[in-house]
């Protein structure tokens, strides 16, 4: 399903979009609604930057939904013995951004960054300025300098060899976040 190269690099940048309405989590239906969602993929999701976003008639809850990997991605043919990381290291950056109407999420800052929850390492929580947001499953930030480390293998095996898990750890805060390699 998902056994592609993925992303590399790039960012993406969002500018000038309404959220209207998203005034909970979930909709008339009983399904659950977010404005900004991460897509399923396993891999490496680019940097997002939103400008200008304006926030309307949106409860808190409703504003981002950072998707959790599957633990069936942890197989021999998949991504290994534990499951692909790409989804515990997603990054949104948002600049100018704006709330208005009925609910109003108060108290949101204008500038600030968004990560996932990664629940099987010791990351956001321990990077300054940054506080859980349960009902995201993810940390809002009030951190400029968050970003994304990327590295590749340029040996003409890398698709039959692999060297995973990679930890990047930072002692002095505590800060252990696992990495895994792209799916397949």
């Amino acid at each position: 399903m998902f056994d592609d190269d993925g992303g590399w690099g790039g960012t993406s940048l969002f500018e000038n979009i309404r959220f209207i309405g998203f005034n909970s989590d979930t909709n008339s239906c009983g399904r659950k609604q977010h404005a900004i969602v991460t897509n399923g993929t396993p891999n490496y999701h680019p940097i997002a930057y939103y400008r200008n976003i304006h926030f309307i008639d949106t409860g808190e809850k409703a504003m981002f939904n950072l998707r959790s990997p599957s633990q069936g991605w942890a197989n021999l043919s998949d991504c290994g013995v534990f499951t692909c990381t790409g989804l515990y290291n997603v990054l949104l950056k948002l600049e100018s951004t704006k709330y208005s109407g009925s609910p109003m999420p108060f108290g949101m800052p204008t500038e600030f960054q968004v990560t996932s929850n990664n629940k099987e390492s010791t990351s956001a929580q321990v990077v300054p300025n940054c506080k859980e947001k349960s009902a995201w499953n993810a940390y809002l930030c009030q951190n400029k300098e968050l970003g994304v480390m990327l590295f590749e293998s340029q040996d003409a095996d890398r698709m039959d060899r692999s060297s995973q898990p990679l930890y990047i750890r930072d002692s002095e805060r505590g800060f252990d976040n696992r990495l895994n390699a792209y799916m397949d």
